[in-house]
């Protein structure tokens, strides 16, 4: 019977996996997959040794244990992009596997028909531009919200022979892989979603049924094991698992990265992301406050290159001096408004995005979506289906402001983040709207549906209006995936041209200006990216400076370091593009003791000027 049902399983997966597949191939068809960042390009370099000249097992942001799987794909076949094949892996996977799971619980075959159409025309409206234009940041999200419908929907049963607690292990190692992955890709993120993921385990228990206790004894003894013994062990296995696979991640990354150099530079970088990310208005021009600068140790010339993001050129900026210019911005930033005043204006934007849905379509889908499962709760004829849904939706709600609350506190919502807690609470809604559905138990001892898995036909409306304000969306998204890729290929064309003339000149090194480049996003899959070689161009500034592999990719260009290179080596080439006038690097030299000019060598179409530094 068991083998049975394995058979089954094992068939939906591999038809949900076929379907993906053949979207992925559909997708190619109509568009072009890119990477949606040039920090994600920057990633794809060090993994498959662009960077360094070798594939690196030691990325920027990736814990180890995924970079080093993805780097030893890269030495083992240099000349394709595993990196973009690995993301999009991820991502479509994540898809098939809500979808398999789907068609495991939708035992008729209207359900089944529903649960493709539905994976598939949700899939589109909340993720197309995110499906076309990759970012490791909702790859993870993807990645967690399979796990979080896996643990909503997940298997109780207690079979022929009785519930077994060593089948729990069993039950939760599947969505728990899924988040070690999401980890092990994006630490933090994972971080921000797990409340949400672990609320669809929250689902499972609160609509445990009687059967899955394998007990058949009364309702108040079932009741009592299915809130005590039961749920503690499946939600203690889920919490350990899970754990279990945090602290590995994180260990195996520390022993990677014990050495000194790493140590500070992963403190580098987080003072760098601090800065940026959430201060970096608060940093005032030198001129209008030098103390703020002085104070942290750092002069004129040094403020410059950190307002420009150009800071590779100068050497003695450090760690130290990042976080004691942290320290700096925090106390203007504090200074502005109180931490009441700033909770009060999260409370007010996050109540305004609401009432006027300012995220469509996102926002709107997940309207919708509460709107039925509300609609199912005043249905339900159980008062239990009744309480316990009311208590699930409300509880989904509170987190969900808990975690915008905390996003809009802090200052920072990009798409890619905001888009990620739309894409959790969306699958979430949909697997309460299920376990609504499937009912839990009528007060006279018989389940309204004879099947948990198989909702009435009469209920399929609710998933059907769903899927029609889902289809509604997707011309929408289709026309920002078009206008996307046009934007994408006029920047990524001055782009190439300028990248192919580096490949032109061998013997050269161009440092590029941060700014003129932060548009640039490469194509999956293209020459470039499959190609594997390294390059001898690089920004001035970005993720990788002042890391291990910062110095490992000078040492390979035969340079000490970019101050020295610039002013002194003949061979050595600084970029700009025309619109960003690099009288700056003039002043920089001159606040060093260096006296020198720009010799303009070269303009690459309309976009690029190369410049060689001589001194004087």
């Amino acid at each position: 019977m068991n083998g049975h049902k394995t058979d089954n399983r094992m068939k939906h997966y591999a038809a949900a996996g076929l379907l993906l597949l053949l979207l992925a191939f559909v997708l190619a068809l109509r568009f072009d997959y890119y990477f949606d960042l040039n920090d994600d390009v920057l990633m794809k370099d060090i993994l498959a040794g662009v960077y360094t000249g070798v594939p690196e097992s030691r990325n920027i942001q990736m814990l180890f244990p995924v970079s080093a799987f993805v780097s030893l794909l890269y030495r083992i076949f240099r000349s394709f992009d595993w990196y973009g094949f690995f993301l999009l892996t991820c991502q479509f996977g994540s898809m098939a596997l809500i979808l398999g799971r789907a068609l495991c619980i939708a035992k008729t075959r209207t359900g089944r028909i529903l649960a493709c159409a539905g994976t598939l025309l949700c899939g589109a409206a909340l993720l197309l531009p995110h499906l076309m234009y990759v970012q490791y940041t909702i790859t993870c999200a993807m990645l967690c919200a399979a796990a979080a419908f896996d643990f909503a929907t997940m298997d109780l049963d207690a079979g022929e022979e009785g519930f077994r607690f060593s089948d729990i292990a069993v039950r939760v190692r599947f969505p728990g892989l899924l988040l070690w992955i999401a980890f092990f890709i994006r630490s933090e993120m994972t971080l921000l979603l797990l409340p949400l993921v672990m609320t669809g385990l929250l689902f499972r228990l609160l609509f445990i049924r009687r059967e899955e206790t394998g007990d058949d004894q009364g309702e108040t003894a079932a009741f009592a094991r299915i809130f005590t013994l039961r749920s503690a062990g499946i939600a203690a296995a889920a919490f350990v698992f899970v754990g279990a696979g945090i602290a590995f991640g994180l260990g195996a990354d520390h022993l990677a990265t014990r050495d000194s150099e790493w140590r500070a530079f992963r403190s580098f970088f987080d003072a760098r992301t601090e800065l940026y990310d959430f201060y970096f208005y608060d940093m005032p021009d030198y001129e209008d406050d030098p103390g703020f600068y002085e104070r942290a140790g750092v002069d004129e010339a040094g403020a410059m290159l950190l307002k420009n993001y150009n800071f590779s050129l100068d050497e003695t900026i450090d760690e130290t001096k990042l976080w004691a210019l942290v320290d700096e911005a925090r106390a203007v930033h504090a200074a502005k408004s109180s931490p009441a005043e700033r909770l009060r204006e999260a409370a007010t934007g996050y109540i305004y995005r609401i009432r006027h849905l300012t995220d469509a379509p996102y926002s709107l889908l997940v309207l919708i979506g509460y709107l039925l499962v509300f609609a199912q709760i005043v249905k339900a004829q159980e008062r239990q289906t009744t309480i316990r849904g009311l208590f699930a939706a409300l509880f989904l709600f509170f987190v969900r402001s808990g975690l915008w609350g905390f996003i809009l506190y802090r200052g920072r919502d990009p798409e890619r983040i905001i888009h990620s807690l739309f894409l959790l609470e969306f699958v979430l809604l949909a697997s309460l709207l299920y376990l609504l559905q499937a009912g839990v138990r009528k007060d006279g001892g018989e389940r309204e549906e004879a099947s948990p898995a198989a909702p009435a036909l009469k209920n399929l409306l609710f998933f059907a209006l769903w899927f029609a304000a889902a289809a509604a969306v997707i011309p929408g998204q289709l026309r920002r995936c078009d206008a996307e890729g046009e934007r994408r290929e006029r920047v990524n064309t001055a782009q190439e041209a300028y990248l192919s003339y580096c490949d032109e000149h061998p013997e050269q090194v161009f440092f590029t200006d941060v700014y003129s480049t932060v548009r640039y996003s490469q194509k999956m899959f293209d020459r470039r990216g499959m190609s594997g070689s390294f390059s001898n161009q690089d920004l001035m500034g970005g993720w990788a400076a002042k890391s291990p592999l910062y110095e490992k990719r000078l040492a390979a260009l035969g340079l000490s370091d970019m101050q020295t290179a610039l002013a002194e080596n003949d061979r050595v080439r600084f970029v700009s593009a025309p619109s960003r006038s690099a009288d700056w690097l003039v002043s920089y030299y001159a606040a060093r003791g260096y006296a020198v000019e720009l010799e303009q060598t070269q303009t690459i179409g309309d976009d690029w000027i190369v410049y060689n530094v001589k001194r004087k």
